[in-house]
């Protein structure tokens, strides 16, 4: 269906598990060079192992998005691999649900710098090689939270999530003359381990609020994705598209 993905250098942060894991399936689906960043090496190196078990070419590498030196080094390693690269899909992040009152500076601070900097750091460091070959897609996951104020999470993981949104924004004007697309997605509530951790009664809660009265599963975030990094997205940019079963209508 996206030819045009065969044999593009795809990265996807935070790709081990969950959403990033779905979206890197399905560019793996599609041929695409699939080059999964994560933390946690271990789960990484098995999705990479279980996701190229058809011949797809999937590799692991490790990044700690919130440490600049890692984020240096995985994104030399992966054009000294590959020479370029075409997706860079800012998946990796971390959830937080503490109250306002109760969060300390450093909860902030650690969410922000992983959800909020890690995603301007990796995209500035890719940004160069993309624009030097005039092509490039960056989808940068958002959420629901970014737009609406939050729903079961903290002040802080709602302002990464808004911020990232006008970072979005940024990187999309900086991009456009040389034909390089960045665009948000802002997933409502999905079946994750994240929904599924704050219990039944929360989770029939939020279902309720859905007009398609459901929860939305990882491989519908998956698929927008696969077509924000795909030719069929090629006049869309600075974006923040919402997966969320018609919550803002």
């Amino acid at each position: 269906m996206f030819e045009e993905l065969r044999g593009k250098v795809a990265v996807v942060t935070g790709g081990a598990r969950g959403i990033g894991r779905a979206i890197a399936a399905r560019l793996a689906e599609q041929r695409a060079r699939v080059v999964i960043g994560d933390i946690d090496g271990a789960t990484a190196n098995r999705t990479a192992a279980e996701l190229g078990q058809d011949g797809a070419p999937v590799e692991a590498r490790f990044l700690d998005v919130g440490d600049p030196a890692s984020i240096r080094s995985f994104v030399q390693d992966v054009l000294d691999a590959h020479g370029r690269v075409d997706i860079l899909v800012n998946n990796a992040g971390i959830v937080s649900r503490v109250k306002a009152e109760e969060l300390s500076l450093d909860g902030w601070d650690r969410t922000l710098r992983v959800n909020l900097r890690g995603v301007f750091l990796m995209t500035r460091a890719v940004f160069p090689a993309m624009l030097a070959q005039r092509s490039g897609s960056v989808v940068n996951m958002s959420s629901l939270a970014g737009l609406q104020g939050g729903i079961a999470v903290g002040p802080d993981y709602v302002a990464s999530k808004a911020g990232l949104i006008g970072l979005t924004r940024h990187f999309a004007l900086l991009g456009a003359p040389a034909n390089v697309r960045v665009n948000a997605i802002c997933p409502g509530i999905i079946d994750s381990e994240v929904t599924t951790s704050l219990g039944p009664q929360e989770v029939n809660r939020l279902r309720e609020m859905a007009p398609l009265a459901r929860i939305g599963t990882m491989d519908e975030v998956a698929k927008v994705a696969l077509f924000l990094a795909s030719d069929m997205s090629s006049y869309v940019t600075g974006e923040a598209i919402c997966v969320t079963g018609g919550i803002l209508a």
